[in-house]
């Protein structure tokens, strides 16, 4: 009898534990938060470097979860409306800075996280040239994540054996390109297979001929590429054909497919950004070397090259009190340094540059002395300018006339822009 007793007490106990069991379940389920996460990310590396980092995030709060979402496609209008068509599905989303950010805040998607910034003291954390690219009308809408820089990469050992330096200035430049001419190498290497990696070009001659806001008011299509500015780029860049420095296979090739041509030392230098690096093994990158584009005439452009990705909150997150949580947690060195290494870009924070690979610690430098930071002739003009124009670029590397290709562009402007304006 006390047997039974016992073992019936024994039954209650257990049964009133799970009651409890199932109790304290169900409250956590309630409790429990999900933070919806769409990320840039066009490889399946990409998307697991966020992924790893974002459960490092659920370990730390239990009771948030976070749905990964991958925005993959690689043309820019596919992205906006495949982002678009969630938008009610989203509350942070890693995407570009400047223009195409400044899309998203025109369209109403993403919301200022003016409060955070300044409770934060990010202003102390990010230069003014960051700043500026997710700022518009006085706001802030993004927290700088990742950046590169585009500039001339080449063979070390190459220079070292044929005794030539990184140039500085735009004559040394072309004696740098004559040498590997007389050395049987190809001086520029050039892929316009697809036509993006071309325009750094044009952006970089812009930018040291005549400065940020000469580059701005192209930007905006308040210049007009018949003008005496945009000639003398043109006629710049036509001097480089003519004396056939450009790598003469270029239409068979991507431009990421040309770090390995420099290795091999078909190819001298190859403008582009370090992303590139990846096409190479690791124990081949440590004899590439990196030099910004060198300054014409007395200019003392400083601007670079350099795309950057944000963080950025959406309508839809801005109701979520426990987004807070996820901002600050991307805004620490910890995070900011294990994407950037995995993805070999640098931070816009300088407190979260770790990397000790001295290519990157280079570009971060450059970065960080830049008087403006461009997004890339991609991300800065308007989407159908820079389509059109990539395709005008790659067909005057073949036919040269200047005259014909600032008439296009031309066209193109006023057609597009004077929409614009009805």
């Amino acid at each position: 009898m006390i047997q039974t007793m016992n073992v019936n007490r024994i039954v209650s106990i257990l049964l009133y534990g799970l009651i409890l069991l199932k109790s304290s379940l169900a409250y956590a389920m309630s409790e429990q938060r999900v933070i919806n996460f769409a990320v840039l990310a066009n490889t399946k590396i990409k998307e697991q470097i966020y992924r790893d980092r974002v459960r490092d995030f659920e370990v730390l709060h239990p009771n948030i979860k976070v749905r990964l979402i991958r925005l993959h496609s690689r043309n820019y209008p596919d992205l906006l409306a495949e982002l678009m068509a969630m938008q009610d599905e989203v509350d942070v989303i890693n995407w570009f800075a400047s223009n195409r950010l400044k899309t998203l805040v025109d369209n109403g998607f993403v919301v200022d996280i003016n409060d955070y910034w300044q409770e934060n003291h990010l202003d102390f954390q990010f230069k003014q040239a960051s700043k500026d690219q997710v700022l518009f009308n006085n706001n802030v809408y993004g927290i700088p994540l990742t950046s590169y820089i585009w500039g001339f990469y080449y063979k070390k050992s190459l220079f070292a054996r044929l005794g030539m330096k990184t140039p500085k200035t735009w004559p040394e430049f072309i004696n740098l390109l004559d040498t590997l001419e007389q050395n049987q190498i190809a001086p520029i290497a050039l892929g316009t297979k697809y036509p993006w990696q071309i325009a750094g070009w044009f952006d970089y001659l812009m930018l040291r001929l005549h400065g940020a806001d000469k580059y701005k008011q192209l930007v905006k299509g308040k210049l007009a590429y018949t003008s005496d500015e945009v000639l003398l780029v043109f006629n710049y860049w036509k001097n480089l054909l003519n004396k056939k420095y450009i790598f003469a296979q270029h239409r068979f090739f991507d431009g990421d497919e040309l770090m390995p041509l420099i290795y091999r030392e078909v190819v001298g230098i190859n403008l582009i950004g370090s992303f590139s690096l990846s096409s190479l093994p690791v124990k081949n990158q440590a004899d590439i070397g990196f030099f910004p584009f060198p300054t014409i005439a007395d200019s003392k452009e400083n601007s670079v090259l350099a795309p950057m990705s944000v963080i950025a909150l959406t309508k839809n997150g801005a109701e979520k009190a426990h987004l807070t949580k996820f901002l600050q947690f991307f805004n620490t060195n910890e995070t900011q340094i294990f994407i950037n290494k995995g993805l070999s870009t640098f931070s816009p924070k300088q407190s979260a540059r770790i990397d000790g690979r001295p290519i990157i610690k280079q570009t971060a430098e450059i970065f960080e002395a830049a008087n403006y930071q461009s997004q890339y002739f991609d991300l800065e003009f308007e989407f159908e300018m820079a389509e059109f124009a990539k395709k005008a670029f790659s067909d005057f590397i073949n036919h040269q006339d200047v005259n014909k290709i600032t008439e296009l562009l031309e066209q193109k402007r006023i057609s597009l822009y004077s929409a614009t304006k009805k």
